[in-house]
């Protein structure tokens, strides 16, 4: 089964951890939808890949659930509180090995945006391109194999958006991507990262 594949079976497993997804709770889409907003996100790209509200992911705050790529273990997920509190993001107990997230955009393309967070990957998809988050600015060579099997077939292009703080961060991803064929470049964001970009620095730094 591919990494990127999202379709999986709840049933545990015996012998293992197995991860559930946390429940849809529908009364909270409006608290997604004023969250998404106000960041300037679309909340029809972001349903178009499987997001949706909870407030039974790690706690009780409302949150937003994001599919992440299969592991041994089932579904990755990550879920963004949109009430502020802490933690910000809650996921499974465990480890990801090697889990990331992918947003994809309403149509094909030929170019992936690999970035540390999954709003930024769905700015990315917003403007037309493969989102790829690796929730860090460090990725190891697990996180860089699920990411080089999300890219074929199709993707050619390889953009790096790190965030801000951490401009060297995909050096090394860098390196790996385009020994593996791929054409990679970086671009640093003028904000903290892609997401807190207004409309046109995203467009540009996506260009």
């Amino acid at each position: 089964m591919s990494p990127c594949t999202y379709d999986y079976d709840p049933t545990p497993r015996v012998g293992k951890q197995y991860v559930r997804m946390p429940p849809v709770v529908p009364g909270l889409v409006a608290d997604m939808q004023r969250y998404l907003l106000g960041r300037r996100l679309d909340y029809g790209v972001a349903t178009h890949n499987g997001w949706y509200p909870s407030n039974q992911a790690g706690d009780t705050l409302p949150r937003v659930v994001i599919p992440g790529t299969m592991t041994s273990r089932g579904l990755f997920w990550q879920a963004r509180t949109v009430v502020g509190g802490e933690p910000r993001y809650q996921s499974p107990g465990g480890e990801r090995n090697g889990a990331v997230i992918v947003v994809r955009p309403y149509a094909a393309t030929d170019r992936a945006v690999v970035v540390e967070g999954p709003m930024d990957a769905l700015v990315a998809a917003m403007g037309g391109q493969l989102g790829i988050a690796v929730m860090g600015n460090t990725p190891g060579m697990v996180v860089l194999e699920t990411v080089a099997g999300c890219l074929r077939p199709g993707i050619r292009r390889v953009l790096f958006v790190p965030d801000l703080d951490s401009p060297g961060a995909f050096a090394v991803a860098l390196g790996v991507l385009a020994a593996g064929g791929f054409q990679c470049e970086i671009r640093i964001p003028p904000q903290k990262d892609l997401a807190a970009c207004d409309d046109g620095q995203r467009k540009d730094v996506l260009r």
